[in-house]
């Protein structure tokens, strides 16, 4: 039996803190919908893909929250995330079969995709069981992993099958939300194929109020306090964004202008290595270490810019980092090319470099140092903000889409 003003939302990589709810896509999603008078439930992996341990549940009692089974793994490009991934999405298959059978059925499952296996194995039970399923794309698998790692020949059949099940995953939906006109348009690859409804991108956005007044505990060294200019990197500290070539550049920099500052907020599996080769370079470079949100976004409100690096080659389209600096207020200096390399152009609020070009990368830190029109550069961010990234505006579509009920 079909039960009324019920939803299931399954993301595997959300993480709960104190402010996920500010800050996470699919829990603000949840939220909404229990606030509209929904039963939301929220599938989840049990593992924390940044912190690498079991997640910690929420403090909240109107969501309920179910943990599946992931065993984890050390290493993000590693044979053991593969495997954890599989058995993740094999136990959200069982899980989700069962309940199904048991119990009473949703109106609607919205799902992120990654997971492109547990997507796939919840689109085929909701065409099974006559429940409307919707996907919203926030990365592309598997052609991320191209940025970090060149495949062998006897491997590419299995990155074939890979993409494959990110392809089936779309075609079982009924409706599709991407995070980026990028993400939209590799869905539409496939929806057109089939003469299905359009994919739509509903950038990342945020809570605006949150982002303006978030408070954490993380404090910046006083060195800092006169520093000019200040440049940020927030994020994980991982191969696939040439961390160590920033580093390196920025030293060089540093000597020109021995009153900037690097700052690197986060950890990751490469944190022990790039601590050791900032140590070797003598700069102004500070790494705060793993860090909570609201700490994060504290800090980037006193930064003058953002570095959203990434390493050649990938196919990333919209950056969580690059929402962050954005919403937090502050200019971005930017890798990636397509899409946010034309919103920087377009709406004037950055520079851009090719991604590996310490040169560019430079050429622009000095283009920030010595740009006289860094007032005007804030009022550009702080107007694509408010015009694409305030969520309580720009999801509407998506609750519209997600109550709307099985058609």
């Amino acid at each position: 039996m079909r039960q009324k003003n019920s939803i299931w939302i399954v993301s595997a990589f959300t993480r709960f803190d104190e402010n996920s709810f500010h800050a996470g896509r699919f829990l603000y999603i949840a939220g909404r919908a229990e606030a509209a008078g929904y039963d939301v439930t929220f599938y989840t992996s049990k593992f924390d893909h940044l912190l690498k341990k079991n997640k910690v549940p929420p403090n909240t009692q109107n969501i309920k929250f179910v943990f599946v089974y992931e065993p984890g793994y050390a290493q993000n490009v590693s044979f053991k995330r593969i495997i954890s991934h599989l058995i993740f999405s094999a136990a959200l298959f069982l899980h989700i079969f069962f309940t199904l059978l048991l119990k009473e059925r949703p109106e609607c499952i919205y799902c992120a995709l990654p997971h492109n296996l547990g997507a796939v194995f919840v689109g085929a039970l909701a065409k099974i069981f006559r429940i409307k399923f919707i996907t919203d794309i926030h990365d592309t698998w598997p052609e991320n992993i191209l940025s970090v790692y060149q495949l062998k020949t006897w491997q590419k059949p299995f990155y074939y099958a890979w993409k494959l099940t990110a392809d089936l995953a779309i075609y079982l939906s009924d409706s599709v939300f991407a995070e980026s006109n990028r993400y939209a348009e590799r869905a539409n690859e496939v929806r057109t194929r089939y003469r299905k409804s359009l994919a739509k991108a509903v950038y990342l956005g945020g809570d605006g109020e949150y982002y303006d007044t978030a408070e954490g505990k993380v404090q910046l060294p006083a060195s800092l306090e006169n520093a000019f200019p200040k440049f940020v990197y927030a994020g994980s500290l991982g191969l696939n964004y040439d961390l160590e070539m920033v580093l390196k550049t920025f030293s060089k920099f540093n000597r020109c202008y021995p009153k900037s500052w690097l700052v690197l907020l986060g950890g990751g599996e490469c944190e022990v290595d790039l601590r050791r080769f900032a140590e070797s370079l003598h700069s102004n470079i500070w790494f705060s270490g793993y860090i909570d949100h609201a700490s994060l976004i504290q800090i980037l409100r006193r930064m003058d810019f953002g570095i959203n690096s990434f390493a050649a080659g990938g196919n990333v389209a919209y950056s969580y980092k690059f929402n962050d600096y954005i919403l937090a207020g502050i200019p971005v200096i930017n890798s990636l090319g397509g899409e946010v390399k034309d919103l920087i152009g377009k709406y004037g609020i950055g520079y851009n470099y090719t991604a590996g070009s310490a040169k560019e990368l430079y050429g622009a830190l000095e283009s920030a140092c010595l740009n006289s029109n860094s007032k005007t550069l804030s009022k550009n961010v702080r107007r694509f903000s408010l015009a694409y990234l305030n969520w309580h505006k720009t999801y509407q579509p998506i609750f519209t889409e997600l109550l709307s009920g099985y058609h």
